[in-house]
């Protein structure tokens, strides 16, 4: 017969706002930093109901080291409450940067952020615009060479797994399998579709 596991839980966060990763396991992503000292993650003032259009959400980092220390360190408005924001660390510098998405109040764009802890800055935003310009992260392959990312605006009416504000710009354009689809968005921001 096989030993339980053993779990040891400990609260990491309190109120009065609220803590989230989004998925946690998909494509290999967990929120730890390569060394296990950072644990990033989003805030948000609400949790039961879905972001509307312009409401933001903190991206925050979580120091172990430091009694779990909350900073925060840039917002977001492309996130909802099932996916987040696609939160990733960087395959290629896994200690230090990551990658979420983020949404252009004024173009509307939604595009990913490279993220870097030790200049606590953004490093790079891949834009792939003009048309579709809702095209982001997905996923980050293991290697860091590439990330997935989908037309998030093509799926501006499943609330669940949207972003309050993505535009659907292949409305009156639906033949066209060059606005949609799956692409794979390479480290300088070039985009192939899959």
């Amino acid at each position: 017969m096989k030993k339980p596991i053993a779990f040891e839980v400990t609260q990491i966060t309190t109120g009065p706002k609220h803590h989230l990763f989004g998925y946690i396991g998909q494509s290999l992503t967990i929120p730890w930093n390569e060394s296990g000292r950072y644990i990033v993650a989003m805030r948000t003032d609400f949790f039961r109901r879905m972001p509307k259009a312009g409401e933001t959400a903190d991206i925050v980092i979580i120091d172990i080291a430091n009694g779990y220390k909350v900073t925060k360190v840039d917002t977001t408005q492309a996130w909802n409450l099932q996916k987040g924001t696609m939160l990733y660390w960087n395959p290629n510098a896994p200690e230090t940067q990551f990658f979420f998405n983020d949404r252009d109040p004024e173009t509307e764009d939604i595009f990913t952020v490279l993220y870097d802890i030790s200049t606590m800055k953004r490093v790079k935003e891949y834009r792939f615009g003009p048309s579709p310009s809702t095209v982001a992260n997905t996923g980050v392959a293991p290697n860091g060479r590439f990330f997935a990312a989908v037309n998030h605006g093509r799926n501006s009416w499943r609330e669940v797994v949207s972003y309050a504000g993505a535009i659907d710009e292949t409305l009156d354009d639906t033949a066209n399998p060059n606005t949609e689809g799956l692409f794979r968005l390479d480290g300088t921001g070039r985009a192939t579709q899959s």
